[in-house]
């Protein structure tokens, strides 16, 4: 495996480390759990769809360049009018694409609805392809200030920090929501207009 290029990694050892990625010659990892989300969508959405999480807390595709709000891929099919897992960091399977990618490229949301567009820049993206091709695998990229929730670098965008440094604020606008399953280690401020929830 060839050394990442992580936003917020130092060294693929620290990945190793943090279980984001198997080191080689061993079957241990980390577990990334999905989260069920439910579709209101108006559309079946299929495994690999990139979705956003809207304001009342269900899921759609988006069709938003660089979509500043919680993004994440589907493992499964989740029909209209029903819930499914949405993996929203770690490893997928499968993620859908505007055309062929190369391994070691980031991908973020585009103009068509559910798909990825690669880029060679970390800026805006919110997944890391770790094969080449047409349906290639992924890992989706935790939120970082310059890209919250695989978005742009506006404030908040629905994602929260694991750690808040002093001289640092971290505000969940009003009717937003922040999704973490960490604990929040504050040195600076935490802001909450909106809602914050914890997760399994």
């Amino acid at each position: 495996m060839k050394p990442t290029t992580l936003e917020g990694v130092g060294s693929h050892g620290e990945a190793i480390y943090r279980g984001w990625v198997t080191p080689a010659g061993t079957e241990v990892g980390a577990s990334f759990p999905a989260i069920d989300m439910q579709n209101d969508s108006g559309v079946d959405l299929l495994e690999g769809d990139v979705v956003i999480v809207l304001d009342d807390g269900t899921i759609a595709r988006t069709s938003t360049v660089v979509d500043d709000r919680p993004t994440g891929i589907c493992i499964d099919d989740i029909d209209d009018g029903d819930s499914g897992p949405v993996q929203f960091l770690g490893p997928v399977d499968l993620v859908h694409v505007t055309s062929a990618v190369t391994g070691g490229n980031f991908g973020r949301t585009s103009t068509s609805p559910g798909v990825v567009e690669e880029v060679t820049d970390p800026a805006g993206a919110f997944v890391y392809f770790t094969s080449d091709g047409l349906k290639p695998e992924g890992f989706v990229l935790a939120p970082s200030a310059s890209s919250p929730g695989g978005g742009s670098s506006s404030s908040g965008g629905g994602m929260v920090p694991y750690y808040i440094p002093v001289d640092e604020t971290f505000t969940v606008p009003l009717y937003k929501q922040g999704l973490f399953s960490e604990p929040i280690e504050v040195d600076g401020g935490l802001v909450v207009n909106g809602l914050l929830l914890g997760v399994d």
